[in-house]
């Protein structure tokens, strides 16, 4: 029996578009489980013949969809990959959500994972159509016209079927306008013979006349290329159906007088969403509040369409980088233009109901602004690396993790006789785990009493709520977290010194001999991503979200306490130039990691009436701290070879080697606060009385690496540092089960 594709499934378009995606994620389902079973009746894990399965499905969905489902979506095929297996994972997650919820609620496993599969495929299709395959609004529309030499303002009024409005709107607009000042009406074709109207409405009143209906973000892109071609000094966009009341306009423009984006706002003081019906105006608000909510921006009216740019704030718009194309696109315009520097005002206005015609708001515009907002970030974050150049470093030092965990790895297999995950679990990663699925025992005695600090095991926790255990989960979130790090790390470093030598340290900490402790199931990796993205956001002056990283960072590894010495230097340094609030904010940053440690203390206290349990359980391994704890430790490591303990030689040695990097690490300018706190991290640790552990606690410090970055300037060293480091990765990952700590 042979099966023939429908006609319109052979380039497909509109809602075969789905069944198109639907049938190839059916064929991925295919090969996810043929892998499976292959991988599995090879010898393999069961986590790792899943992960393999999953891995090899998506790249043939992303090769399918990309030449049949999103045939026409044209883009580079490594960005168009990364959101595609990005969108594969938020899928995953919603599946396994909804299989886990209905599983708890007693149905079936064949009908739950039947509901999440029904509850993820739309998502990813939307999510597909919208981000990974969306094609920029970049289309020429036809050739841009003459610059207009003492051009004012141009008021740009998008239409489609506003014969009916457009006349009145026209001619109020012309009686508030100066000579200066002209209307450009942007038709997409409108059946009702719009765009010939608009021909005959007066000399201040240019049209531009586009083939087809395709949204209101390519009208927008077509008119604002088409302001810029003409020289004007102040561009205003509104809404053809009289919504927005011409006589506003004059105030926006006043407005950008001061400001480089003036947004008639319907939710500040004076303002007032009256024209909208009551579902309207919940929805308007509530879209409002999500995306300032995901955006970090304290615009009231993100979705408002009123708005006048400054020339110099719309030329430096990257229009060539904007995909959405309903309303989504008033909020990723803003979004851009206020990440990249640009001052917004918001001016009161009393939004009208429409007179005339029908509202252009659908379903589809709604999931994509639903979809678009969270991604905005993401798309911005890539257009400013590709314009600074960061991208070709960004793909270097992902390189350099891949190859670097690989070797981890090869490792690890050989180690452990081709079962590299019981080496990723060996030393402290069993109590992790252990802790990640019960909980702390809370009982006096037990290593695991409060030694280790919870925001990794939460982390655990809450993806086994997702369905994944803690065999898979741990080194996903390692190594996850691990590569985030080293793009922070590089972020970070490009504030003390230049982008070459950050890029090299960011990859000598890929390689670093002990980081195979980054791929374990420890909280290394995350500690110091979070420890380093807290340094990032107070170099930036982003003193909240400093502060949130600060106080997870202290709930990692307790070192994070010592960021109170970069934090404070920062803030004394920057302290004329900050407002009251900003001062308030990154005084609550400086204490935010002390105060985190300090609601531990209060938990301890309670719960075990000691409020430095997680300081005694250290009993457990011989150490507590003392003013006679250096002694102790020398005398620890005197003995270490009648006591057949021959690695404190190797941390001694690291800790030698640390404190060496971190003198090279201040040749090559970082600063000193920064220095100190890593040092603190190395010595006070030796109070315990043991020398055990310091050449861990040493990878949570940044400066090391920038020693490293200092030493290997020269080409010939910087060739001999890489290989040596990744020689000495692979023995130690391959020794990690002779040795418990």
């Amino acid at each position: 029996m042979s099966t023939a594709f429908p006609r319109s499934l052979v380039r497909p378009r509109g809602h075969a578009r789905f069944v198109a995606f639907a049938i190839v994620g059916g064929s991925g389902y295919a090969v996810n489980l043929g892998v499976f079973s292959a991988a599995t009746a090879a010898g393999a894990p069961d986590a790792v013949a899943a992960v393999a399965g999953f891995c090899v499905a998506v790249c043939t969905n992303f090769a399918l969809n990309r030449a049949w489902t999103f045939h026409d979506a044209r883009g580079p095929v490594a960005r168009q990959y990364a959101r595609f297996a990005t969108v594969a994972l938020a899928g995953l997650a919603i599946d396994l959500a909804t299989l886990e919820g209905l599983l708890a609620l007693g149905v079936s496993g064949v009908a739950a994972q039947a509901v999440g599969i029904a509850a993820a495929v739309p998502v990813t299709f939307a999510g597909n159509r919208l981000w990974s395959f969306a094609a920029p609004l970049t289309r020429p529309e036809e050739p841009l016209p003459p610059p207009l030499p003492g051009l004012r303002t141009l008021v740009c009024v998008p239409t489609y079927n506003e014969s009916a409005t457009l006349p009145l709107l026209v001619g109020e607009l012309l009686a508030v306008l100066g000579p200066d000042d002209r209307i450009l009406v942007v038709d997409d074709a409108s059946p009702d013979g719009t765009g010939e109207l608009a021909e005959r409405l007066g000399p201040n009143v240019e049209v531009l006349h586009r083939s087809r209906k395709e949204g209101l973000g390519r009208a927008y892109v077509a008119a604002f290329r088409y302001a810029l071609a003409r020289g004007a000094r102040y561009v205003v966009q509104m809404d053809a159906d009289l919504s927005h009341r011409p006589s506003d306009v004059p105030r926006l423009v006043a407005a950008c007088a001061d400001a480089d984006l003036a947004i008639g706002s319907r939710y500040v003081p004076g303002g007032s969403p009256g024209g909208l019906t009551s579902a309207r105006r919940v929805l308007s608000a509530a879209g409002a509040a999500y995306a300032r909510v995901l955006l970090g921006l304290r615009v009231r009216d993100l979705t408002g369409g009123f708005k006048c740019f400054r020339r110099s704030a719309l030329a430096a718009l990257p229009l060539d980088d904007v995909y959405s194309r309903g309303y989504a696109f008033q909020i990723e315009t803003t979004y851009r233009l206020a990440r990249s520097g640009f001052s917004v005002a918001e001016v009161p206005i009393d939004f009208q109901e429409r007179t005339a015609g029908t509202s252009k708001l659908s379903a589809g515009v709604v999931l994509e602004a639903l979809l678009r907002v969270p991604l905005l970030p993401l798309d911005v974050l890539a257009a400013q690396a590709r314009a600074t150049g960061r991208l070709q470093a960004w793909r270097g030092i992902a390189f350099a993790w891949l190859g670097s965990r690989l070797v981890v790895l090869g490792a690890a297999a050989l180690a452990a006789g081709g079962s590299p995950l019981r080496t990723l679990h060996a030393w402290d990663g069993r109590w992790y785990g252990m802790v990640a699925r019960h909980g702390y025992f809370l009982l006096p005695g037990y290593q695991s009493d409060a030694a280790f600090f919870p925001l990794y095991p939460v982390v655990l926790r809450a993806l086994g709520h997702l369905g994944l255990s803690t065999t898979v989960a741990g080194p996903l979130v390692s190594n996850t977290s691990f590569l985030l790090a080293l793009l922070v790390f590089y972020e970070l470093a490009r504030t003390w010194f230049a982008a070459a030598d950050a890029r090299r340290a960011a990859i000598y900490a890929a390689y670093f001999p002990l980081g195979f402790v980054f791929s374990m199931v420890y909280p290394e990796a995350l500690s110091l991503l979070v420890l380093a993205g807290a340094g990032l956001a107070a170099a930036r002056c982003r003193w909240k979200t400093a502060a949130v990283l600060a106080a997870l960072g202290a709930l990692g590894r307790p070192e994070a306490a010592f960021l109170v010495l970069p934090f404070a230097a920062a803030v004394v340094r920057r302290w004329r130039g900050l407002g009251t609030r900003a001062r308030t904010e990154a005084l609550a940053a400086i204490g935010a990691a002390p105060a985190a440690l300090a609601g531990l203390m209060a938990y301890d206290a309670h719960t075990l009436h000691d409020p430095v349990a997680f300081s005694a359980a250290q009993l457990a391994w011989g150490r507590r701290f003392s003013a006679t704890g250096v002694l102790r430790a020398w005398h620890e490591l005197s003995v270490a070879a009648q006591r057949h303990n021959p690695w404190l030689y190797r941390d001694a040695a690291f800790l030698v080697v640390y404190l060496v990097f971190l003198v090279l690490a201040r040749r090559l300018r970082v600063p000193w606060p920064w220095i100190a706190a890593a040092t603190l991290t190395l010595v006070l640790p030796l109070e315990s009385g043991s020398v055990t552990s310091v050449a861990r606690f040493g990878l949570l410090c940044p400066p090391v690496y920038c020693g490293l970055a200092y030493l290997g300037r020269r080409p010939g060293v910087d060739v001999a540092l890489r290989v040596s480091c990744a020689s000495l990765l692979a023995a130690g990952a391959a020794t990690v089960p002779l040795h418990w700590p």
